[in-house]
């Protein structure tokens, strides 16, 4: 009798906690399964705005790890071990400082990459300037954002600067500006040149007519008059500089103003 006893404690006791490992073990696979839906649904919604797959995968899984943790700790509550979720949350909080505290740089960076992803300033393929640096962006990532300058070098600009200096979009609305500089003697009719110059560049086929091409006097030096020209073209989807057109624009003034009868 005696040495049955200690069994039949042992019987007990795993017929009374099998109530409670049943609903901690239903309750991991329906957790499960709920966690894998918000997955592909955090998943999908993150490349539906960022179109990086890359990116997507990374943040779902961050997400899903998360959830996993709390639903360790909440099945680890229905069986009794209060005192171990505890000690698991603790763990897991002031591992989670420690490694902010040593990688605060990485990690800002992750996290403004993040934020980019819901709230994207610009798109792969956007000509953009930040710092007074401008390219065209040809990869993103949750840590760094590359940008191509039109000299051909490859820019990496971590995420946390980008959120934390002004940035211009030149291609948001697939228009750019183009500019130029020009030098003209002062003589002759300066109004007319100035109309002649935006009259040449408004019939240059791939020039919009609106908003039209516009010439403003910089300044005057000695006999000649420094000129600003600015004009707006159509990326049409290519979200390319057009260099081609600018050097167009160019000829055609220049052919213009040495034009016998213009205004000189």
């Amino acid at each position: 009798m005696e040495i049955a006893e200690p069994f039949r404690n042992a019987f007990r006791g795993i017929v009374e906690f099998s109530p409670l490992l049943l609903a901690a073990v239903v309750a991991f696979l329906a957790g499960g399964w709920i966690i894998r839906s918000v997955k592909r649904r955090i998943k999908a919604r993150v490349l539906e705005r960022s179109g990086e797959g890359l990116t997507a995968e990374f943040i779902a899984d961050l997400a899903g790890a998360g959830l996993y943790l709390l639903l360790v700790v909440f099945c680890l509550g229905i069986l009794g071990f209060d005192s171990l979720t505890s000690k698991i949350l603790a763990g897991a909080g002031l591992t989670t400082f420690i490694i902010g505290f040593a990688l605060k740089d990485i990690g800002e960076n992750f996290l403004s990459g993040i934020v980019m992803v819901f709230n994207r300033p610009f798109r792969t393929n956007d000509v953009i300037e930040i710092g007074g640096m401008v390219g065209r962006v040809v990869h993103m990532s949750l840590r760094e954002t590359v940008l191509k300058t039109f000299d051909g070098k490859d820019l990496y600009i971590p995420n946390a600067n980008i959120l934390k200096t002004p940035l211009y979009n030149y291609t948001i609305d697939d228009v750019l500006v183009g500019t130029f500089t020009l030098d003209l003697k002062r003589r002759g009719d300066l109004r007319a040149q100035i109309r002649d110059i935006e009259q040449t560049i408004t019939d240059t086929q791939e020039v919009l007519k609106s908003p039209p091409p516009s010439v403003e006097i910089d300044r005057f030096e000695g006999d000649l008059v420094h000129l600003r020209v600015s004009y707006w073209y159509s990326l049409r989807g290519t979200r390319q500089v057009n260099s081609a057109l600018r050097t167009e624009v160019m000829l055609r003034v220049n052919e213009r103003l040495h034009t016998p009868g213009a205004h000189t």
